[in-house]
């Protein structure tokens, strides 16, 4: 059976289980460390501005990086994606200036204003293996590089698994190998007969599948590893707004009858935004009305999301009357439908980042290297890494299923 065979199959099975309590919420100890009220933007009381310590602390990882050993290069801007900064440059010239002046990103705990960026599957069973967690998949994965560890003289096989469980490629082609093995078995067998340790599987696969390299604007945290609200910043669905589209984004499904003032509302909407793009925020609330974000702090009635990121939501009215005067274009402003809520990074299904204003705020409109891929290499480390073997395997897929000379058409 093809791998798209295979996933068809997969998507129906996880749509036909019961939902399972998700396996993989690990001890409070593999967390960050971090205590609650140090992420409540309420609660910033002295010290540095919220703007100045986050630049500040993407300054001091910068040159904490491994990567940035050479000093004669640490003021060179980080490049990981030429066309993408050509693209945000013919679609605004100011976050294209400050792309440019020090597009940065780093792994941090989940603060609003930041990033969740999804993990692979084979990933997330890698750092739950390097935690030593409690989950059947873990240990499988566990055991299998045990059995792959070469015989080295003289090293303790303890020492030698150390090493290895650190090599990042090493152990996500084994996970990989791992879980494509167990889907194909599972695929082939009859429902009824699914253990636990199946289902489990294809829960994990599922989640993963459902968000494939969604990267999250984080709006509201509860913890250190728990993100109450969300918003997925590179799911477009519609690239232009016509009246049904744009009543939604206003006023929600709930609202009926229009009064007179809303109807202009309406229809200044239409005029403004009619070419805009709007994207898939998430799964809930999709009945509630839009949500608005943008990086201008001099619109009426608009709320900066935490203090210090310079990203703003709200502020309709304004924005409106800005693009119609000529003041702002539509493409500085993004409109959401929907909702992600109680996303966790302590299950390891979602990375954490902090980034550069422009990174959170550039649209995702056709753009050359995908926004995950952008991300995780801002990241650098291995997460630039596992950047580079999701690509590489997306062309060992893409070079499979293309059809040999034999079976071409004309």
């Amino acid at each position: 059976m093809s791998r798209a065979g295979n996933l068809c199959c997969l998507v129906i099975l996880f749509l036909t289980l019961p939902r399972l309590q998700r396996p993989l919420l690990l001890p409070r100890q593999f967390g960050h460390g971090y205590g609650r009220t140090a992420l409540r933007a309420e609660e910033v009381k002295s010290g540095p501005s919220p703007e100045a310590w986050r630049e500040f602390r993407a300054q001091l990882i910068a040159r904490e990086s491994q990567e940035a050993q050479n000093r004669q290069n640490r003021s060179r801007v980080q490049r990981v994606a030429p066309k993408n900064e050509a693209l945000l440059r013919a679609q605004s010239e100011d976050l294209w200036n400050e792309y440019m002046s020090g597009a940065w990103a780093h792994v941090v705990p989940v603060e609003v204003g930041g990033l969740l960026c999804r993990s692979p599957l084979p990933a997330q069973l890698t750092w739950l293996m390097r935690k030593d967690a409690d989950f059947i998949w873990a240990k499988k994965l566990r055991k299998l590089l045990e059995e792959e560890l070469p015989e080295i003289d003289g090293r303790p096989r303890k020492e030698l698994f150390q090493a290895w469980s650190k090599n990042t490629m090493f152990c996500y082609r084994l996970a990989d190998r791992l879980t494509n093995e167990a889907l194909t078995k599972i695929v082939q067998k009859n429902l009824r007969s699914l253990n636990m340790e199946d289902k489990e599987l294809i829960v994990l696969y599922g989640d993963m599948e459902s968000t494939w390299q969604s990267v999250c604007l984080v709006l509201g945290v509860d913890s250190a590893d728990m993100v109450t609200e969300a918003v997925a910043i590179n799911r477009p669905f519609s690239r232009s707004v016509d009246e049904q589209l744009a009543r939604l984004l206003l006023f929600g499904e709930k609202k009926n009858e229009l009064h007179p003032k809303e109807q202009m509302l309406l229809q200044g909407c239409l005029a403004a935004f009619g070419e805009a793009a709007v994207y898939f925020g998430g799964p809930h609330d999709l009945n509630n009305p839009g949500l608005l974000v943008h990086g201008f702090s001099d619109l009426m009635g608009a709320e900066e999301i935490a203090p210090g990121t310079r990203i703003y939501k709200g502020g309709v009215e304004a924005a409106i009357d800005a693009i119609r005067a000529g003041r702002k274009h539509p493409l500085d402003f993004r409109w959401f439908l929907g909702r992600h809520k109680d996303l966790s990074t302590q299950d390891f299904s979602w990375v954490s980042v902090a980034c550069a204003r422009p990174v959170a705020l550039k649209q995702c409109l056709g753009l050359p290297k995908p926004l995950w891929h952008e991300v995780m290499e801002l990241c650098g480390g291995e997460h630039a890494e596992l950047s580079s073997v999701e690509l590489r395997k997306r062309k060992e897929y893409e070079d499979e299923d293309e059809p040999d000379e034999d079976s071409r058409s004309e």
